[in-house]
């Protein structure tokens, strides 16, 4: 079991349907294009706690204290990191605004995104 109390570090990997199983603790990295959408809908809107110490305040904090990615990045405004479940479907998501990360969430039906990397969340031992 995970137990992410010491940190944690956002992995690159290839995740495709067998592997994804694996792992209980996944995370997507995506960036809001120009392209509006404009369409209406309804989404569930993430949680405030995943599960094993990766909460909200603990992972802003170390989002804001460390290189918690396994890959050379730079944010820019408006991107948005998810961590994800798999144990119960719920999720957390941070924004990039104002030269920091924040608690935040971009409404899904305003504009389309790509995204930047992908993985698999790591416990630091």
């Amino acid at each position: 079991m995970c137990d992410f109390k010491k940190g944690f570090k956002l992995c690159t990997c290839e995740l495709d349907e067998d592997s994804i199983e694996e792992f209980n603790y996944i995370w997507r990295l995506e960036r809001t294009t120009s392209n509006e959408l404009g369409i209406e809908g309804m989404y569930l809107p993430p949680t405030n706690d995943i599960g094993n110490g990766l909460n909200e305040e603990f992972v802003l904090k170390n989002l804001t204290q460390r290189n918690c990615f396994d890959f050379e990045y730079s944010p820019i405004e408006g991107d948005n990191l998810e961590m994800r479940s798999k144990i119960n479907s719920s999720y957390l998501s941070f924004v990039f605004t104002n030269g920091s990360w924040i608690i935040d969430h971009p409404n899904p039906f305003d504009y389309e995104v790509e995204e930047i990397h992908s993985g698999k969340i790591e416990e630091i031992k």
